[in-house]
């Protein structure tokens, strides 16, 4: 399966950002791992943390963007919104077929083209923000 890894060409410079893209990466792989896989009760509790940790990073985000008075804010938080209802899509389908190793790595592979799209489209230029604003932006997990 594809492994997310948060490369240079994908920091924003944002330290607190840049931790959180790495958690996040870290929980989209914890759903390759062959343990997780195999173990519904394991898988569930990782789409959890991913998703619990989505909510939070893109929260953290949004925060920064409202409080500096970002001007893509609308359009940034439609693209939150948009992967939340996409891998509420893929989640409800992991529930309703059952893990498989297929639809794992379709939700890995959707996650992986999202989140190096998101990030180069919308998070560096919204890091170029924050750092001209010499804002901070706190990493509070």
């Amino acid at each position: 399966m594809k492994r997310l890894e948060l490369t240079a060409d994908l920091e924003t410079g944002v330290a607190a950002i840049d931790k959180q893209h790495r958690e996040l990466f870290s929980w989209a792989n914890a759903l390759s791992e062959n343990d997780v896989v195999a173990d519904e009760k394991k898988l569930k509790e990782a789409l959890d943390n991913l998703d619990s940790y989505v909510v939070y990073h893109f929260r953290t985000e949004e925060e920064a963007m409202d409080t500096y008075s970002y001007d893509r804010l609308k359009k940034h938080r439609e693209q939150h919104h948009r992967l939340m209802s996409e891998v509420g899509q893929l989640y409800g389908r992991v529930k309703r077929e059952g893990a498989s190793k297929g639809l794992l790595a379709e939700l890995q592979y959707m996650l992986a083209d999202w989140f190096n799209l998101h990030i180069m489209e919308w998070d560096k230029p919204l890091a170029t923000f924050l750092k001209s604003k010499k804002a901070s932006v706190k990493y509070s997990r």
